[in-house]
């Protein structure tokens, strides 16, 4: 189940590390996406399996943890593919809005809404 979070932030960072200590996911099917390179670097010291990449192909399920106003250029540039998995965490975008920036707007798509307690796998 090869994942991409993108965004690396206090959430998305938070997302990587409770997936890389958990079972379910190897932390070598986990790739992490970021603007800045220093929160990948922290990142994969903590977890060198972690893949750091601006490359998500083969990916089948997407983690959005970006700021809101920014969900709608960071879909643009991501090339999806109809059968990939959209998670947003990102809080006021409803499925709607989402579907108008993905190549099918029928895509599987859910909302998650953890807090930062899941880096240490202790999130509801």
């Amino acid at each position: 189940m090869r994942t991409a979070i993108i965004g690396a932030g206090n959430m998305g960072g938070s997302i990587a590390r409770g997936l890389a200590k958990g079972s379910i996911i190897p932390a070598s099917d986990i790739i992490v996406s970021n603007p800045s390179q220093g929160k990948l670097d922290e990142l994969q010291a903590e977890f060198p399996a972690l893949q750091i990449t601006h490359d998500i192909i083969g990916a089948e399920f997407i983690i959005l943890a970006v700021k809101p106003w920014l969900i709608k250029g960071v879909l643009r540039e991501l090339k999806l593919k109809s059968k990939q998995i959209i998670i947003s965490v990102a809080a006021g975008i409803n499925f709607e809005e989402l579907a108008h920036y993905v190549p099918e707007p029928e895509m599987t798509m859910f909302r998650i809404i953890p807090n930062t307690a899941i880096s240490e796998m202790e999130s509801m």
